[in-house]
């Protein structure tokens, strides 16, 4: 019942987790600013320039400026009026708020119908500030919608042209800014001005708008390229689900199907074993030659059986989540002197070198002691008599690193992308060889994988061969490693010269 109820529930999370994406792609950056508090700033920085006005006509008053000051003041105390009313609009305590862009809008608008007065009242078409209306159009071309940027710009046009024509033609009174020259008059600085003016305005808006459209169209494949990514992440984690658990499964069924098998092996080789020790009547040689053969056969197939019941254990290595500190030193010691008599009978110069400090591992000891024993077995197996087999263990960066080094025959650089496949052997192994399940080296990677760990392969025919093992030591938390569940795959590294 609650799994009909989790799988009732989780289409409406994804539609709701869906439509909250595309409200998101249609928010543009320029929406998240206004909302994340750039309208607010917009009223204060209002002060700053109602302040920087009224310092400025002081200054020119000072300075022999003949200016209206009860029109500049009033107008001036009528910004921080209409200023007082958006800050409070945009309180962040407000619990219904004003529309970002329509606020934004509201504000540009009266910022324009306020500097045409202050203009119309120091100057008119003679002051230089008339150019401060390009500091909106670049504003609104960002923040706000196209089309708002051009009505805003056709907005300043009408009202500034409007005020300079009206005071050319006597329709309004024209106050100068004694003593500077009076050129209000003049239809040459008239025009030009008027037209440098429409121009700066809109070419402002054109370039800013451009701008920004690409910006804004930029910002919305970012947007939907993110969206992409979190699905197919979402789609790889359920797929890496999936595979984690068709890979218990096949361990679970491999281990099942191996004790099967092995039962049915052993109880062959017992029946052999009767048969050969004459407890059923002499055999004759011919057949004692024939069970032998059989006896070899069973061999070879028990192990088969028990390396894959060695690899299946050390694949579920990755999945264990209870370890231990491992001396992986004194495991590589030991492997060493079981296979020292190996060594000894092909003439085998068996060199050992493990260096002291040598940390522990937080880790499986089967799976430690499986890479150190196959790759030192089959260092000493396919290294040819008198030849020389080099083990050597050292730390190296928080590491540790297990190499295993012979003078054998080598890997061919056909064979070295697929040696560590399950049950594939280079074709001059097996010619040197014949005893072999295919196996070691898989087991070898898994094992190194369950430790988040790397093998590299360097092999030249006829010359030998290098494996390198790197493991990290990996400080436990709370007793458990912390990163199993993000065990990385070890890619084998292959080189050959």
């Amino acid at each position: 019942m609650q799994a009909m109820e989790k799988r009732t529930t989780e289409p409406k999370d994804e539609e709701r987790a869906k439509g909250l994406t595309i409200e998101g792609l249609a928010e543009s950056f320029a929406t998240v600013e206004l909302k994340g508090g750039l309208c607010r700033w917009f009223a204060q920085l209002r002060w700053a320039a109602v302040f920087g006005a009224l310092v400025t006509i002081i200054v020119a008053s000072s300075l022999g400026v003949q200016l209206p000051l009860l029109w500049l003041f009033l107008t001036l105390a009528g910004i921080a009026l209409y200023n007082l009313v958006f800050l409070h609009l945009t309180d962040p305590r407000r619990p219904l708020r004003i529309d970002p862009h329509r606020c934004a809008l509201f504000q540009a608008i009266a910022d324009i119908v306020a500097l045409t007065l202050l203009l119309h009242f120091s100057g008119g078409v003679e002051n230089p500030f008339a150019f401060f209306f390009v500091f909106h159009m670049i504003i609104a071309s960002v923040l706000l919608p196209i089309h708002w940027a051009w009505g805003l710009a056709a907005l300043s046009t009408v009202l500034f042209g409007g005020t300079v024509l009206a005071e050319y033609n006597g329709l309004i009174a024209h106050h100068h800014l004694h003593p500077f020259p009076p050129v209000c008059r003049s239809p040459l600085f008239v025009v030009g001005t008027l037209v440098a003016f429409t121009a700066t305005l809109h070419v402002t808006v054109f370039m800013a708008s451009v701008i920004a459209t690409r910006l804004r169209k930029r910002e919305r494949e970012v947007k939907e390229l993110a969206q992409t990514l979190r699905q197919y992440a979402g789609e790889l984690e359920e797929a890496n689900e999936r595979l984690e658990q068709l890979e218990r499964m096949k361990s679970t069924h491999l281990r099942k199907m191996s004790h099967e098998l092995r039962a049915p092996l052993n109880a062959a080789k017992s029946l052999i074993n009767i048969l050969k020790a004459g407890y059923k009547g002499e055999l004759p040689p011919q057949a004692l030659e024939t069970l032998d053969r059989i006896s070899t056969r069973l061999d070879e197939m028990l192990a088969i059986v028990n390396s894959l019941l060695t690899l299946s254990r050390v694949r579920d290595a990755r999945l264990i989540q209870e370890r231990e500190w491992v001396d992986f030193g004194r495991i590589v010691s030991e492997v060493v002197e079981s296979l020292r008599a190996n060594a000894l009978a092909k003439n085998i110069d068996l060199q050992v070198d493990l260096l002291r400090g040598v940390p522990h591992i937080w880790g499986v000891p089967e799976a430690l002691r499986e890479i150190a024993s196959n790759l030192i077995d089959n260092a000493i197996r396919y290294t040819p008599k008198g030849g020389r087999v080099e083990v050597l263990l050292y730390p190296h960066e928080g590491d540790i690193v297990f190499q295993v080094s012979d003078t054998g025959i080598g890997i061919p650089p056909e064979d070295l992308p697929h040696i560590f496949e399950e049950f594939y052997r280079s074709r001059n192994a097996k010619e040197f060889a014949h005893e072999g399940t295919g196996l070691g080296l898989a087991i070898v990677k898994s094992a190194v994988e369950a430790h988040n760990g790397e093998i590299e392969v360097f092999s030249e025919v006829g010359k030998g061969t290098t494996f390198t093992v790197t493991l990290p030591t990996r400080p436990p938390s709370l007793g458990k490693i912390e990163d199993q569940e993000s065990v990385g795959t070890a890619t084998p590294k292959v080189a050959s010269s």
